[in-house]
């Protein structure tokens, strides 16, 4: 996972896919920058083409993270099948999804 910053925002990049073998290590790096005080995190899930229920779990618990310490966690680029799992779940309900990282920045 890359990291940078934009607009305030962090900036977490995945790879291609947030499984039960990628989501831990996903969840730890994103937790740890969660963990700090009015956090303002996008998920940049641009390069993930497929997310399992272990990834789904682990952006919830980031996104939970981030609210109890007074941050935000927004979610940009999704797309094709990873998009759909994501809607279909129901997370577009609970964590906003932006089509790009600059949209969700603005």
């Amino acid at each position: 996972m890359s990291t940078h910053d934009l607009n305030g925002w962090t900036i977490l990049a995945s790879g291609t896919k947030l499984d039960a073998g990628e989501a831990p290590s996903f969840e730890r790096e994103a937790a740890a920058a969660a963990g700090e005080e009015r956090a303002k995190l996008i998920l940049d899930l641009g390069k993930c083409e497929y997310i399992s229920s272990a990834g789904l779990r682990s952006i919830l618990k980031v996104a939970k993270a981030a609210r109890n310490n007074s941050g935000e966690v927004r979610v940009a680029g999704l797309r094709g099948l990873a998009l759909e799992v994501y809607t279909i779940s129901g997370f577009d309900k609970i964590i906003p999804s932006f089509d790009s990282v600059s949209s969700a920045s603005a």
